[in-house]
């Protein structure tokens, strides 16, 4: 989902305002909806979204000079309507306020569809990119369970830890080799890997017990008669003459009326 604009609201900016003479912005979680903005509505105003559907939990926040980009991972497992995805918003907290929305964003046409996770599960990062001006102060309530190790994380990693690993050894003296331990980053690096792995599997293999294909399946490498084994299987109206018509090894082919 792609939103063109994030609106920090009048809220927002009188905490972004108090930011830059000390107070911290904590952002606390995010919210997407399916509202529709009334005509004339001031995006600026607004203190909650038209019609939440969804909470988001922040897996992760990153601070670059005036801005800041916050991460929040989509799932769709305990949604039991769909619905078209139209609004999203950002809370935080303020220290005299409360929980307050500091951003919103609205998309009237791009909408994207959310099935019900019986219909198709859905799972992705979705990313808002904040102004936060000079504010140092910058923190965010991160669920843990949330974190997980994306491919282009998993590469910087797999990079880094080649790097130093390599550098290390090069520099130790010989006798030293042998026992220079796994750096942490290493082990780090493994479990992050692996949980990559495991993911990829889950969302991408077919499982040997239950399961739906997506695609169309066919039996590769040669088949042999005889041999319990996947087999390509042919349908149609016209009668095969045996040892003349052209069906591989191993294929069925069922003629119908």
């Amino acid at each position: 989902m792609a939103f063109e604009n994030f609106y920090i609201t009048n809220k927002g900016k009188r905490l972004l305002a108090k930011a830059q003479v000390g107070s911290t912005i904590s952002f606390s979680r995010a919210e997407i909806g399916s509202g529709v903005l009334p005509a004339g509505d001031d995006i600026l105003a607004r203190t909650s979204l038209v019609q939440a559907v969804k909470s988001l939990s922040i897996s992760g926040v990153m601070v670059n000079r005036d801005q800041a980009q916050v991460t929040m991972n989509f799932s769709n497992q305990d949604i039991s309507v769909p619905f078209y995805w139209r609004e999203v918003g950002l809370y935080a907290t303020d220290p005299d306020d409360g929980e307050i929305l500091y951003a919103y964003g609205y998309e009237a046409s791009h909408v994207e569809y959310i099935p019900t996770f019986s219909a198709g599960p859905m799972e992705f990062l979705f990313s808002m990119v904040m102004q936060i001006g000079d504010s140092a102060n910058i923190t965010a309530v991160v669920d843990s369970s949330m974190i997980y190790c994306t491919e282009e994380r998993a590469q910087q990693i797999a990079g880094t830890v080649a790097t130093t690993t390599a550098t290390s050894l090069v520099n130790a003296k010989a006798d030293e080799i042998v026992t220079v331990s796994m750096p942490a980053a290493i082990s780090t690096a493994k479990s992050e890997l692996q949980q990559y792995a495991e993911a990829q599997v889950q969302n991408n293999a077919l499982l040997k017990t239950g399961g739906t294909a997506t695609g169309m399946l066919t039996a590769g490498g040669a088949q042999t008669v005889g041999t319990p084994q996947m087999r390509n299987i042919y349908a149609g109206t016209t009668d095969l003459t045996a040892g003349t018509s052209a069906l591989a090894t191993g294929n069925i082919y069922f003629v119908y009326e």
